[in-house]
């Protein structure tokens, strides 16, 4: 299986913190390796070198890239069009690749000077045997060190290089562990991980009503009778048919002033001619920038202006309403029974699905909700003191014992932001559609709550930021010689072949 490097905001986070790979523990000469692309002190990268580190990350790039959008969108994207792809409003994916092997080689020679100056090198014979197995793996994986050698002399790579490459990785790991391991001579300070920790970390507790049976896999629903249906689905859904004019791109930023001003026109010309009868939303329907034409939803499903205007308008009301999207022109629509339950024909057969199941889904949803809000109304009046731990009679509850959260990780920035807003002792609830009605209780935090385990995460967090920020401050000591830098077009480089990933 390929190995991957992730695209991340941050290129330093992607080469210090993942160590994608590995490098060798001797500066290079120019020899057979072409002319020197950048050097540190004694330590040199040649052409054939950084031949192979570019093509590295330039594979393990697009494989990533190609992985993601295949998960998300079912497309297969060829290497051209992954190259081709955005980052920014001025930066393709290309130009990252460029900045990220760039920087991978001015990390690698640093790497090794520092290992240099310490006196490390690799003496683990695991750690050697390895590297020696891997490339004797390459050389079978082609066929022999015949054909290994005429496909190195076909990509413009060479066995050093690429040996130098595998030891990058435990020079880097060596190098690490001598300045932030048990002993290590640029440690950590125990203040400044409780600093951190009073800084970035909440405490919390709390329950989950759930939504979904996990055990079934499916959503958790109740009994409800066709009368009682179509009542929620007459007073608690509404139907309408709209036409955006956006007002942000695709990346949901804000257009500028005159564009702004233009669409609203567009707009209010819209809006002009269908109220007055000239034309149908049919009519200028075309003119939309949404997938979507008509929407049938309930409340919490759509941004909140467009949702309040949709349930204050009478059936056949038109009017233009402005989010954060841009100016809708909307018009409101009758709900039937037939969109509720369905069509079926003479004999009987079902010949279009309704919303049926969906709204029995939410109207389950909406209990479990009103579940979840009587106990947190128990809880701040002080009637119940604690969050249960289990309730027997609710199946789908389940209590989240005390733990922390890290505020600055972004991978759980949504619920930092929702705790960091709740006041210290209080409860307050959090809807999710696809997981469940969550109550969050805010803890008080002291150093003195710090466990051991959370300690060794933050001073390993702490240690790789240092790490990275020290080894990045050496970055402008690293000299390029731009002229044959030049030469390398990302695009064009050689892919690695299959046998690379046979080890």
């Amino acid at each position: 299986m390929k190995r991957m490097i992730k695209i991340l905001s941050g290129i330093m986070s992607l080469l210090l913190v993942l160590s994608l790979c590995s490098c060798g523990g001797n500066g290079g000469s120019a020899g057979d390796g072409g002319k020197v692309v950048m050097s540190y002190g004694d330590f040199t990268l040649t052409e054939s070198e950084y031949m192979y580190l570019a093509s590295y990350v330039k594979d393990s790039v697009v494989y990533s890239q190609q992985s993601t959008l295949y998960q998300y969108t079912g497309t297969v994207y060829d290497e051209s069009e992954i190259l081709a792809m955005p980052v920014d409003d001025e930066t393709t994916i290309a130009d990252y690749i460029e900045d990220c092997a760039i920087e991978f080689g001015q990390q690698m020679l640093i790497i090794e000077a520092l290992c240099n100056g310490a006196g490390i090198t690799i003496t683990d014979e695991t750690a050697l045997d390895e590297i020696s197995q891997n490339l004797a793996d390459l050389e079978y994986a082609y066929g022999g060190e015949d054909l290994f050698d005429i496909a190195l002399v076909r990509l413009g790579f060479t066995k050093s290089g690429i040996e130098r490459f595998e030891r990058f990785s435990k020079l880097y790991d060596l190098i690490y562990d001598y300045r932030y391991g048990e002993n290590g001579t640029a440690k950590v300070s125990e203040s400044d991980v409780k600093k951190y920790f009073t800084d970035n970390y909440l405490r919390y507790e709390g329950c989950v009503y759930s939504y979904v049976d996990n055990e079934k896999n499916e959503y958790i629903t109740f009994e409800y009778s066709d009368e009682e249906v179509k009542n929620y689905f007459y007073s608690d859904y509404v139907k309408v048919c709209h036409v955006l004019y956006k007002t942000v791109d695709s990346s949901n930023k804000k257009l500028d002033s005159e564009k702004i001003a233009e669409k609203k026109a567009k707009a209010e010309a819209a809006l002009a001619a269908v109220t007055s009868g000239e034309k149908t939303m049919n009519d200028i329907k075309s003119e939309t920038e949404d997938s979507g034409f008509e929407y049938t939803f309930t409340r919490g499903q759509m941004v909140e202006a467009f949702e309040k205007a949709a349930f204050e308008m009478e059936i056949g009301e038109v009017r233009m309403v402005e989010t954060e999207y841009g100016y809708h022109i909307m018009q409101k629509l009758e709900t039937t029974d037939e969109q509720l339950f369905g069509k079926t024909d003479s004999n009987g057969a079902t010949t279009s699905k309704g919303m049926k199941d969906e709204v029995i889904r939410t109207m389950s949803q909406a209990k479990i909700y009103n579940e979840a809000s009587a106990l947190l109304e128990k809880l701040n009046s002080g009637e119940t003191e604690k969050f249960p731990t289990e309730l027997t009679d609710v199946p789908y509850y389940s209590y989240q014992k005390e733990q922390f959260i890290d505020k600055s990780n972004s991978s759980y920035s949504s619920m930092a932001e929702m705790i960091a807003k709740i006041e210290v002792g209080k409860v307050e609830i959090q809807k999710s559609a696809s997981v469940g009605t969550y109550l969050i209780k805010r803890l008080p935090l002291s150093e003195s709550d710090i466990t051991a385990d959370v300690y060794s995460t933050i001073e390993s967090n702490l240690s790789v930021k240092e790490f990275s920020e020290y080894v990045q401050s050496l970055y402008d000591y690293v000299n390029i010689n731009t002229e044959v830098l030049e030469k390398f077009d990302i695009v064009t480089l050689p892919a690695l072949e299959d046998e690379f990933y046979q080890q």
